[in-house]
């Protein structure tokens, strides 16, 4: 297994790809893996890399079977996804397989280093749009709106039993769309505090990101939503 590969860059040389190399900060330049063969077998070997997949290599056909498989094998890694698609629905399909993020093929270089840094940090790339859209559809399409245990309910018996008192602070504020350094401010405590906590409340909630830890405090089923996906 390599450790030291960091990036993958899934793509045939797009124009956006050109100066990666030594513009992300991260100890090793980006791999380029363009088949598809190459790619599982890279991969496999590459635990926690960011894959960046450009989806012009398959006509940005979403439902392309290659990429549900890679999206499959990937499980393991941060996928960012270069796309020309804006139509929302696509990109919700996306994000439930496990895109982490989208960017344009035009997008400017310094923009694209720090959305795939961002990506590498274990954050989301996503508009403040797209995650609007992306919460109401997941809403309309859980049969399962409300829990028994909704981290916003008024009452301390609907607070989630798994979490301690802070986290449950942090948790109410990030489903309220508030950022670390705002949910830091409020709370008077630091952002690397609040990013602790975070990964914390993500793996006692058995959680992603902070998109999927709003729909747990909204009452929505998530698990049901990935069985869906």
């Amino acid at each position: 297994m390599d450790s030291s590969v960091k990036i993958i860059l899934h793509t045939n040389g797009g124009e956006w790809s050109k100066g990666l190399s030594g513009s992300v900060d991260c100890g090793a330049d980006p791999v380029f893996e363009e088949s598809a063969e190459g790619l599982n077998t890279r991969i496999h070997g590459c635990f926690g890399a960011v894959l960046v997949l450009d989806l012009s290599l398959y006509g940005e056909n979403h439902n392309h079977p290659t990429v549900s498989r890679i999206f499959k094998a990937g499980r393991e890694q941060k996928i960012f996804v270069v796309t020309k698609l804006r139509d929302q629905d696509s990109l919700y399909e996306l994000f439930l397989k496990g895109a982490r993020g989208f960017c344009s093929p035009d997008i400017e270089m310094g923009l694209l280093v720090k959305a795939i840094s961002a990506v590498m940090q274990g954050e989301l790339w996503i508009s403040r749009k797209q995650t609007a859209y992306f919460m109401g559809r997941m809403y309309r399409e859980s049969s399962s709106r409300v829990r028994q245990s909704t981290l916003l309910g008024s009452s301390d018996e609907s607070l989630d039993p798994q979490l301690t008192e802070r986290e449950i602070e942090i948790a109410k504020c990030v489903a309220l769309g508030n950022c670390d350094k705002a949910v830091a401010s409020s709370l008077d405590i630091s952002p690397n505090t609040v990013k602790n906590h975070l990964r914390n409340i993500y793996q006692k909630l058995n959680v992603s990101d902070r998109v999927q830890l709003a729909l747990i405090c909204h009452g929505i089923d998530v698990e049901e939503l990935r069985r869906s996906a």
